[in-house]
């Protein structure tokens, strides 16, 4: 295995994603958004945890909110712990769609691990964290 396949891996889960999520016209990108504020709870969530949780740029983190924002998904509001910066909330419609793509990934992840024991399912969950990690740490040191 090599970094190519894991990018493959990446971009044909998406693909697919973005295909099951289509019909409720969102991304793959923005219902991850809506999951990571359905499992922040009732901890303060602003755009730049956001952007380091995904990994993408400001800008594009910025268009995502916008767009679910439109959609009357997410709003907006002053942070109570610095005045500079906005949290973001699910709105009842928000909290709604992201429960449907919750219900879509697990479907998925059923389907693409089926066949897989729940050991190797478990197993290949704590390597892709370990990998995490390491890509996280050669980050840090430049």
């Amino acid at each position: 295995m090599d970094l190519f396949d894991i990018k493959t891996l990446n971009t044909a889960i998406e693909a697919l994603l973005n295909r099951r999520l289509a019909s409720v016209s969102l991304t793959y990108t923005q219902g991850t958004v809506l999951e990571l504020l359905v499992r922040s709870g009732e901890r303060e969530i602003v755009q730049k945890d956001l952007e380091e949780r995904l990994g993408l740029s400001h800008p594009t983190v910025n268009g995502v909110l916008n767009r679910l924002s439109s959609k009357g998904l997410v709003v907006f509001e002053t942070s109570e712990k610095d005045r500079r910066r906005k949290r973001v909330h699910l709105t009842e419609q928000g909290r709604g769609l992201a429960a449907y793509v919750s219900i879509v990934v697990d479907k998925m992840c059923n389907e693409l691990f089926e066949g897989f024991s729940a050991d190797e399912v478990e197993e290949l969950a704590a390597l892709v964290r370990r990998t995490i990690e390491s890509v996280r740490r050669a980050g840090s040191d430049r």
